[in-house]
């Protein structure tokens, strides 16, 4: 039998699956939306099953977004009842919705994020777990781990990841990550290295493994950890966070990971001035490593001329100046109130400008 994976490809985003931009069948999905149009005056029946298996998920996906319930998961455990031979129709399924530009996995995805946010996840959890018991598809037990996970029932997550004994790298990292949540880092470090041995290129585990590494103070294993993540994604604002973070908590500090770190974040900035987030977290390791040089890169760099959510913002900002008044950075100071006097008026700033 071919692996799963290669049958069935998914890549999960944690939290999403990565369907979150599924806008409607006809704009997601033109081919299948046109081959469902075409059936719909005729249905086919419970006996062309790979047809009625697609066409349900079609169904399902024209009025998942307003559905008071997913009929969907009733069609579907009727054909799980049918089939003797459950995974060589789903296999058939699939290759009939890979026509139309998708999976069979990536149709169950779009449906159990949209069982979440209309709170009927319970039907289908019910239904995914079914068909993973059925079928012994990793991708259908990661389904069922994802909706366990979002639902915030981390241990009945744990037990469905810890079903696959197969080497399926997303289950590892929601593993780990379930694991990481309970308070079981070790475990959870574990999980994740072997998701990163199994995807090498793929970020996710990397993530879990940093702030896992940072939680018990293994500073030397987080940097290498970032350091793979950049190599992946190149300049990210959320590693560079993190690699900020790992800075930040401890007293390990190379000098040479923090100016790639510094420089990250000034390049960050100076490709969208206006990133708020970026001109923070740089003032702050800046200002924790006392390089007023680098604060006032950033300083002139941030463009604070359409500022949002201006009262969070001037929270933010009266924390790095006071960070600049211990420091006698005055003159840094000066360089963002001069560029934030439109929110000078709010009480968290006003101390610092009298």
């Amino acid at each position: 039998m071919r692996h799963v994976s290669s049958i069935l490809p998914l890549e999960p985003n944690l939290l999403t699956l990565g369907q979150s931009d599924f806008q409607s069948l006809q704009v997601s999905l033109p081919k299948l939306n046109e081959w469902y149009l075409q059936r719909a005056a005729n249905p086919p029946g419970l006996s062309d099953s790979e047809d009625f298996h697609l066409f349900v998920l079609a169904r399902a996906l024209c009025t998942s977004q307003n559905a008071l319930h997913p009929s969907w998961s009733v069609s579907i455990e009727q054909i799980i009842n049918a089939k003797s031979a459950l995974m060589q129709h789903i296999l058939d399924t699939d290759a009939l919705a890979v026509t139309m530009d998708t999976s069979v996995v990536d149709l169950y995805g779009i449906l159990a994020e949209q069982a979440l946010i209309n709170n009927h996840s319970q039907q289908a959890f019910n239904t995914l777990a079914k068909l993973a018991d059925k079928t012994g598809l990793a991708a259908f037990r990661f389904l069922v781990a994802w909706i366990a996970f979002n639902v915030n029932d981390l241990e009945h997550c744990i037990n469905e990841c810890e079903k696959v004994n197969e080497p399926f790298a997303p289950i590892h990292t929601l593993l780990g990550q379930a694991l990481l949540e309970s308070g079981k880092v070790q475990s959870a470090i574990e999980a994740l290295t072997v998701a990163a041995e199994i995807a090498p290129r793929d970020p996710l585990p990397l993530v879990q493994l940093i702030k896992a590494y940072m939680i018990i103070g293994r500073q030397q294993d987080c940097f290498a950890a970032i350091n793979r993540c950049r190599k992946i994604v190149g300049n990210n604002l959320e590693i560079e966070c993190l690699a900020s973070m790992a800075i930040l908590a401890g007293h390990y500090r190379p000098q040479d990971f923090c100016m790639h770190t510094l420089g990250n974040i000034a390049a960050r900035l100076e490709e969208d001035p206006q990133d708020f987030q970026a001109f923070a977290i740089g003032m702050e390791l800046a200002a924790e490593l006392n390089l007023k040089n680098w604060a006032q890169r950033y300083a002139e760099s941030w463009d604070s001329s359409k500022l949002t959510h201006p009262q969070q913002i001037a929270k933010e900002l009266a924390k790095i100046l006071k960070r600049h008044q211990e420091r006698n950075w005055h003159d840094v100071s000066r360089i963002v109130l001069d560029k934030t006097i439109t929110i000078g008026n709010h009480a968290d700033l006003k101390f610092v400008m009298q």
